[in-house]
């Protein structure tokens, strides 16, 4: 049911913010789908992103590949606005090589996904 509502865009952004704190991966990865498409760009949605980018290394596939971690750091570097650039570039420093080609690839990709 939240997967549909999310997808409908029939959300408010402090709607969308509890869903980036799901604990089922594919509604908070749809969560971060809506944040891109309906270019939601406060500043609780960047640290929502921010945090789950953080943590990268400790969360479940979801699509292929890539995790919710990925997802969010894709989602801050679309955003394009000058804090979610600075907190991307931030996170992705502390990152090996073969994580940040795969956020790359994903970048790359997310209008095939979408």
């Amino acid at each position: 049911m939240e997967i549909k509502k999310i997808k409908n865009n029939g959300l408010s952004s402090d709607e969308i913010l509890t869903y980036l704190d799901s604990e089922l991966i594919l509604v908070r990865l749809n969560a971060i789908l809506a944040v891109v498409r309906l270019d939601l760009k406060n500043e609780e949605i960047i640290l929502c992103l921010s945090s789950i980018a953080k943590r990268i290394s400790k969360e479940s596939q979801v699509f292929g590949l890539w995790n919710n971690g990925h997802f969010a750091f894709a989602a801050l570097k679309l955003l394009n606005t000058k804090t979610s650039i600075n907190k991307y570039e931030e996170l992705l420093s502390n990152l090996n090589d073969t994580t940040k080609f795969d956020i790359e690839r994903l970048i790359n990709q997310w209008s095939e996904i979408m």
